[in-house]
């Protein structure tokens, strides 16, 4: 009796510690320029506490600015991804009313969902060219769970500058 009491728990232990993949969707803006960019964001009020705004899941509250190295990205926004997550032109427009970006020579590119100034295309609209990767990976928190990211990035790049 006590091998099969014994087999039994082992079972439903093995049952119970079964690994349920999570799967999030980053929203990032990459500088591909030769010179270090600042972003400034203009996240929905409803988005805004005091000088931060909800970057997404796990309650994180990001400043509305940041600076971007060369070839580097930042994420601004993160959350569940599913089969109903809307496309990353939407997840911009839900969060954010605008997005301006401060060039090394001070000029700036304004992205709203209205219009853009200073770059060939807008991050807003539907045709915005986003660049996705796939990422798997083991979260390091208390549970160790596996993680499937889609990450988003729209590239600022030289030549989609326009002044």
């Amino acid at each position: 009796m006590k091998p099969i009491v014994t087999a039994l728990l082992l079972i439903f232990l093995l049952i119970g510690c079964k690994e349920n993949t999570s799967y999030v969707i980053e929203i990032r803006i990459k500088n591909s320029t030769n010179d270090s960019i600042k972003v400034t964001l203009y996240p929905k009020e409803e988005w805004m506490v005091g000088n931060k705004y909800y970057n997404g899941e796990g309650n994180f509250y990001e400043d509305t600015t940041c600076y971007i190295q060369p070839n580097k990205e930042e994420v601004i926004y993160y959350g569940p991804y599913s089969n109903l997550t809307p496309p990353s032109n939407e997840l911009v427009l839900s969060r954010f009313d605008s997005i301006y970006i401060r060039l090394s020579d001070k000029s700036w590119l304004k992205f709203s969902s209205t219009r853009v100034v200073g770059y060939a295309e807008n991050l807003f609209d539907a045709d915005a060219e986003w660049v996705l990767k796939k990422r798997k990976f083991v979260e390091n928190d208390s549970f160790w769970r596996p993680i499937e990211s889609s990450d988003y990035s729209f590239v600022i790049s030289e030549d989609k500058i326009t002044k």
